[in-house]
């Protein structure tokens, strides 16, 4: 914040966003992931994290820390527009409480003597919204088992499913966004933020991050070969596989 009276009033101030982690409810870390920044040719080690407001829940930026070279500890922050509402993570866990489906089939999964795992909520800034990506474990009550993961949840804009494998949940979101139809949006409320000035510490960027459709298209193949490479402990594999995704992901078209 510039400003002083917004500053002292604490009109416009972030904070760190909660999701659902196992069965509680914490404070996202920040994580890393490799990626192409727009404007640059090569991929970067970037520590990122997602910002709400304070006290709502909904996303307002979505920040990054640059780790290579010359550009090491230089901060970079994508603004989401405060006329619309762009879903936080603690959004999408609650949507996933709410839809009958996933609810009922998580519910039964956990009975038997399995545990149900909610893995880390990824989100992915796409134009002017966002992609978010939860796995879901099943753990087995042997004590010698892993934890495997069963189902995807893929929630974009007023769209959320949950299918075995990225690729199979990424066909069905993008089917029902071709078709139009309805999405399953709970009643939340936008941000009701003032017209405060809010300057990040890094450079802003309010254009679009990366073509939504074509991305999502390209990476669907390679989650699946990703689930695949892990579940067969081929682990550098599928180091090298999630490089190719987050290229994908976070490169201009």
């Amino acid at each position: 914040m510039s400003n002083l009276e917004v500053f002292y009033n604490r009109e416009d101030a972030w904070q760190f966003p909660t999701e659902k982690y196992y069965n509680q409810d914490i404070v996202m870390d920040p994580y890393y992931t490799t990626m192409a920044l727009p404007d640059e040719d090569m991929e970067e080690f970037i520590l990122s994290i997602p910002f709400t407001p304070k006290s709502r829940q909904n996303m307002i930026a979505w920040m990054g820390a640059r780790n290579d070279g010359d550009n090491y500890g230089e901060l970079f922050v994508y603004r989401f527009p405060k006329q619309e509402n762009v879903y936080g993570p603690q959004q999408i866990e609650n949507r996933i409480n709410q839809d009958s489906y996933i609810s009922q089939q998580l519910n039964l999964w956990s009975q038997g003597g399995s545990e149900v795992i909610r893995g880390n909520l990824l989100t992915y800034p796409i134009e002017d919204t966002v992609l978010y990506v939860e796995p879901i474990y099943i753990e087995s009550s042997n004590a010698t088992s892993l934890p495997e993961v069963k189902q995807v949840i893929v929630a974009y804009e007023d769209y959320i499913v949950m299918e075995p494998t990225f690729d199979q949940a990424l066909d069905e979101l993008m089917t029902m966004v071709e078709d139009g139809a309805p999405g399953n949006a709970p009643d939340v409320n936008p941000n009701p933020d003032s017209d405060s000035e809010n300057v990040d510490d890094g450079e802003t960027n309010d254009q679009p991050i990366i073509d939504a459709e074509q991305t999502l298209r390209e990476v669907s193949d390679l989650f699946d070969q990703y689930q695949n490479a892990l579940s067969n402990g081929q682990w550098e594999r599928a180091g090298q596989i999630m490089k190719d995704i987050e290229e994908r992901l976070n490169s201009t078209p």
